[in-house]
């Protein structure tokens, strides 16, 4: 017999979201269920919910579905061809828990340090088109110089908020430059946070 043809979820189809694969209800193919594969491996019993007109897959209990790209779902039914769907899959949103950050060389007098961000999602996949901003704190405890410190080319001598950074690349990658101030007075400095990544130069 044949299986319904199945209907890939195209509303809310990312790793963060459970996948909702439609088809025209048939009761006795639903019944007739005995596996659901992702790219021809079993997901295992348990790991699927059919419904009325509904597959249900939820990517939080199933590895193969918690990285980006296009996964082939078969449902094998007793009786039935396979049913068959190509399932686009995009990356979730990111995690800052993920997100990792690497400063070189570290933040110093009179230096232009190279700060490279990577953004991820909740299964390390890395997101491109992401917009950082950061949020930066200078400190003035000693007037005697105005600090100015650059940050991707933006000069601060002052505390700002919600400065955006360019979007990531295909890699998840942004690079930036911070510049420290050839002459930094005792206890002064700045604070700098980026989505929760902290970065800071204090004298």
């Amino acid at each position: 017999m044949f299986a319904p043809v199945l209907f890939a979820d195209v509303s809310s189809a990312t790793v963060d979201y459970e996948l909702q694969i439609q088809f025209v209800e048939d009761a006795d193919w639903r019944d007739a269920v005995t596996d659901v594969l992702v790219d021809g491996v079993s997901i295992g019993v348990g790991n699927w919910n059919l419904v009325a007109g509904e597959l249900r897959l939820n990517p939080a209990s199933i590895a193969s579905l918690q990285y980006a790209g296009d996964r082939t779902i078969t449902v094998i039914a007793t009786g039935y061809n396979n049913a068959e769907v190509v399932q686009p899959l995009a990356v979730g949103a990111v995690d800052t828990s993920k997100t990792t950050m690497n400063v070189n060389p570290a933040l110093q007098e009179g230096q232009i340090s190279t700060v490279t961000l990577v953004a991820k999602d909740q299964y390390e996949n890395l997101v491109s088109g992401h917009q950082f901003k950061y949020d930066v704190n200078i400190l003035s405890n000693d007037t005697t110089t105005i600090e100015q410190y650059s940050i991707n080319g933006v000069v601060h001598t002052v505390s700002a908020s919600f400065v955006t950074l360019p979007l990531t690349d295909s890699k998840g990658e942004v690079t930036f430059e911070i510049q420290i101030p050839a002459t930094v007075d005792p206890e002064d400095g700045l604070l700098i946070n980026i989505d929760g990544q902290n970065i800071s130069f204090i004298k």
